[in-house]
């Protein structure tokens, strides 16, 4: 239904479900791609499908499926996934929760690199959001590239969002 209403309204591309996608046979992954193609689209970039931001048990929980949901996904043709960064913790300081996320993101990373897929990261920019909690996280460009640079896996990218880069007080420069 998704892939015939953005061929209907002219859309260029259809967003990626790897929950949905990664619970498909070959065939019927096989099948989708090519509905994809017969309507003039391309695939958007999917979501990541770990919980990364919580307990240690519910990331490694869905860590173990990562593998199955990358391998579908390179078989349907996408080549993108993304997640944003929250700005903010009640827990965690910045130090403690950018380790966190450098660490459990490098193990997603290396997963999608293994699948040609590219991972990009989003900055949230908005003070309200990031003064929400105790402690402020990472919210800029700058903060996301370094966190990138830390995780060390060359399928790393951005995702710029206008609004959050807008937020974030980013500038042309």
């Amino acid at each position: 239904k998704m892939i015939d209403l953005a061929a209907q309204y002219e859309f260029e591309s259809v967003g990626a479900d790897a929950w949905f996608i990664g619970g498909l046979s070959d065939e019927e992954i096989i099948k989708l791609k090519s509905v994809v193609a017969e309507k003039g689209l391309v695939w958007g970039s999917a979501g990541l499908p770990v919980e990364f931001r919580k307990d240690e048990a519910k990331f490694k929980e869905d860590l173990s499926g990562l593998e199955k949901r990358a391998a579908a996904l390179q078989k349907a043709g996408v080549s993108r996934m993304g997640t944003w960064i929250i700005p903010c913790h009640d827990e965690l300081t910045y130090v403690q929760n950018f380790k966190q996320h450098a660490t459990r993101l490098r193990e997603c990373a290396k997963i999608l690199k293994d699948h040609g897929l590219r991972f990009g990261l989003e900055y949230v920019g908005p003070q309200t959001l990031r003064i929400s909690k105790r402690f402020p996280f990472l919210h800029t460009m700058k903060e996301v590239r370094e966190l990138n640079s830390e995780i060390g896996i060359d399928n790393m990218g951005l995702i710029v969002d206008s609004w959050h880069w807008y937020t974030a007080g980013e500038t042309a420069a």
